[in-house]
């Protein structure tokens, strides 16, 4: 069992009967590794009845004024978007009609960076296959990060659009509503389902310079990095893991690593780990080759200290460590 991979799940918006039916599980089973991590699973009537009490709804009021919509600010507070309506009506106060939503909507400017690629639309391209999903009704992109990296998903945000950046319970996260760069995203081989497939991008809409960026948004979205060892992991569908084999791993002489299918997931997602010289190999590419971005501090800041660490001690790895610090953006 996986419990990175539920809690993943989790926090893109599955239910707990969603990832059971996903990983092959009992949601029961789901919904005891989720409260062991902390979340609180309720019912829509419960969830209803518990944070409406606990909403500050002069702030509420203020964010619909600033432009959030009733849905945005439901999620914010953990209700539906009619318990923030009815309120709202019941205390006299003016809901926007239709029209005018609409029109606020479009006050919202985006830049389609994926059309031709970018070095920052491949960044965010990562990103998206890791933790974005696309809405094929409203050709709409959505971005869900959690909310220890707010102001990261602020620096994601403005590559893109500059729409705001809603708060939900357990993440923070901006969504674009263009049919151009839904449409790009679909090309590139982005799936409006892609938790439920196993697939592969069109590599041929990209550049060799474009890779680190793809691989770098990949690890930060969808990856972690140990705290005190020399370890990088990522989760990746089997297929687009195949294909960066080929066309990073192979070049990089980086093919000794740890790889396995994740239990129970009948989508082809793999677990790849990373250590010893790999490691640095991995980890210096990705940081030194991404000028063109901010990497996600969190990550960088636990790779530049254990390149640290490890530079000054004595581990076999010890000039490697030193090599990587020469090269890097620090």
């Amino acid at each position: 069992m996986d419990e990175m991979l539920i809690e993943k799940l989790f926090n893109e918006g599955h239910s707990a009967r969603a990832i059971g039916r996903q990983l092959n599980m009992n949601h029961h089973k789901v919904a005891q590794v989720l409260k062991i991590k902390g979340y609180t699973l309720l019912s829509n009537r419960q969830k209803s009845a518990k944070f409406a009490s606990e909403i500050d709804w002069n702030a509420a009021y203020s964010d619909y004024k600033s432009g959030l919509s009733l849905t945005n600010i439901g999620k914010k507070y953990g209700v539906k978007y009619d318990v923030i309506r009815e309120h709202f009506l019941k205390q006299g106060l003016e809901i926007r009609t239709i029209r005018e939503a609409k029109k606020l909507n479009r006050i919202y400017e985006h830049k389609n960076i994926f059309d031709p690629m970018t070095n920052q639309g491949a960044y965010l391209l990562g990103w998206i296959l890791a933790d974005g999903t696309l809405g094929s009704k409203l050709k709409s992109v959505r971005l869900r990060i959690t909310k220890e990296d707010r102001e990261h998903t602020e620096y994601l945000r403005s590559l893109l659009t500059n729409a705001p950046v809603g708060d939900e319970k357990f993440s923070v996260g901006f969504s674009v509503t263009a049919v151009e760069i839904y449409e790009s995203l679909i090309a590139l081989g982005v799936k409006p389902r892609k938790s439920f497939t196993d697939y592969d991008i069109s590599w041929d809409l990209l550049q060799e310079q474009h890779y680190p960026y793809l691989l770098l948004g990949l690890f930060e979205g969808d990856g972690s990095i140990s705290k005190d060892k020399s370890v990088i992991s990522f989760l990746l569908p089997s297929k687009l893991m195949a294909a960066i084999h080929e066309r990073i791993f192979i070049p990089l002489q980086v093919t000794d690593y740890w790889c396995k299918p994740i239990t129970g997931n009948r989508y082809g997602l793999m677990q790849i780990r990373f250590q010893d010289s790999d490691y640095y190999t991995i980890g210096t590419w990705m940081y030194s080759k991404t000028h063109a971005i901010t990497p996600l501090p969190r990550k960088y800041s636990r790779f530049i200290n254990n390149l640290n660490r490890v530079s000054s001690s004595r581990s076999p790895f010890k000039l490697l460590a030193k090599q990587s610090l020469g090269v890097m953006k620090v």
